[in-house]
């Protein structure tokens, strides 16, 4: 027994650069079981250069919720002079809250505490923007993509490669992070797979959280 989700939606997950060949080579199969519980499959954009990705997303109990890793200081963000500033002044802040403490040692560890909780609260809020940008441009891309589905004017294709190519720009700055995260010993530059690095990080996370 075959059952479709959205048969009739006219999408396509390959075209060539030029859009003048479009066509659905990529789906998923799954048993119709799955179809059972509440689930969904959409096609989103995709690093690849001329295929989109086809989602299909199910609703499990079994999922356990993932616990808190170690924390690592994303050093990029010497790189940041508004980081870097903040944190000349900051140990100059913390160094005044503790003038009262006479042992060296002790301040020092006191003002580096302090400055990790700033590092991480600043990571968290400098992550959310560029994950919130991300959003942004994915939801852009994609909807471009389903305008040059239906009508693939020249100006809607100029604009979806302008907004793709801003969106690559971030994938690969994630992707050098998730190496990096991943400890991989070797990286092709301009490999275009990811999911090799993002699997490794995610193993490797896996090994230093627990779960409730």
């Amino acid at each position: 027994m075959e059952v479709y989700i959205y048969p009739t939606k006219l999408e396509y997950t390959y075209r060539d650069k030029a859009f003048k060949v479009q066509s659905r080579l990529d789906y998923w199969l799954v048993s119709k079981e799955l179809l059972n519980v509440k689930c969904k499959s959409n096609i989103i954009d995709s690093p690849a250069p001329d295929h989109l990705a086809v989602i299909f997303e199910y609703e499990s109990h079994k999922y356990k919720t993932r616990g808190p890793g170690f924390w690592k200081l994303n050093n990029t963000h010497l790189n940041d002079d508004k980081y870097v500033l903040e944190v000349k002044n900051k140990i100059l802040e913390f160094s005044e809250k503790y003038k009262y403490i006479e042992n060296d040692s002790l301040k020092w560890d006191m003002i580096k505490m302090e400055i990790r909780a700033y590092t991480i609260s600043y990571s968290k809020h400098k992550a959310k923007q560029k994950k919130d940008s991300e959003k942004e441009l994915i939801n852009a891309v994609n909807d471009f993509q389903a305008k040059i589905a239906q009508d693939p004017t020249k100006q809607v294709i100029d604009e979806y490669y302008k907004k793709k190519k801003e969106l690559e720009i971030i994938q690969k700055y994630k992707t050098k992070g998730s190496i990096i995260r991943s400890k991989a010993r070797w990286y092709e530059d301009g490999e275009k797979n990811s999911k090799y690095f993002y699997n490794l990080e995610k193993v490797n996370h896996n090994k230093n959280t627990y779960t409730n």
